[in-house]
């Protein structure tokens, strides 16, 4: 995936604001470099369980940061729009928002931002063809904390998410649960 996002709003920088507002929007493309037609004794393996979705998808987001002092908090949404891959297979589209509290800390060049807040998610059922797909989509609610650490223009952030409201679609016959995640993320700003 690579996604560039733009500054819309940043008065970080202004004195003689006491609260700071950072508005963002992005767009960018998801690419099919994982392999999607995997196959065991001839049949394809689970699609949720392919390197990737053989498709082309487009990403947009936004981002929100308002600041008092050290305290702020931030909320971000993003959405994912999928293609179908060439076997005619659409994954479902794809929606989350976050909002998280933080507490800005600096320490010499360094700058951390400890967070706590909640995650949600929600994507839309597969399609094989026109036929919906069962064990497909589905929503949940996950509380989040981690850490993110900012040096000059690099950032590296850790985050921890456990579920504690999930509706997948599931039929009779499997149950479908989300377990805990955690996430790395390297930024480079321009």
């Amino acid at each position: 995936s690579i996604v560039a996002n733009y500054l819309i709003l940043n008065t970080g920088e202004d004195k003689t604001k006491k609260f700071k507002h950072t508005l963002m929007a992005g767009a960018g493309l998801k690419l099919p470099t994982g392999e999607y037609d995997e196959e065991d004794n001839g049949l394809i393996i689970n699609r949720n369980f392919q390197l990737g979705t053989g498709s082309v998808d487009f990403i947009i987001s936004g981002f929100y940061t308002l600041r008092y002092q050290k305290v702020g908090f931030n909320s971000e949404v993003g959405y994912k729009i999928n293609t179908r891959n060439k076997y005619d297979y659409l994954f479902g589209n794809q929606f989350h928002a976050s909002t998280r509290f933080f507490y800005w800390q600096n320490l010499k060049s360094l700058s951390l931002l400890p967070n706590v807040g909640v995650y949600y998610e929600q994507a839309a059922p597969h399609k094989d063809g026109e036929i919906i797909q069962a064990n497909t989509g589905g929503n949940a609610l996950l509380f989040s904390a981690g850490m993110e650490i900012y040096y000059s223009r690099f950032s590296v952030g850790f985050n921890f998410q456990d579920p504690f409201k999930q509706n997948y679609n599931s039929d009779d016959i499997a149950e479908i649960t989300s377990k805990d995640r955690m996430a790395v993320s390297i930024t480079y700003s321009f």
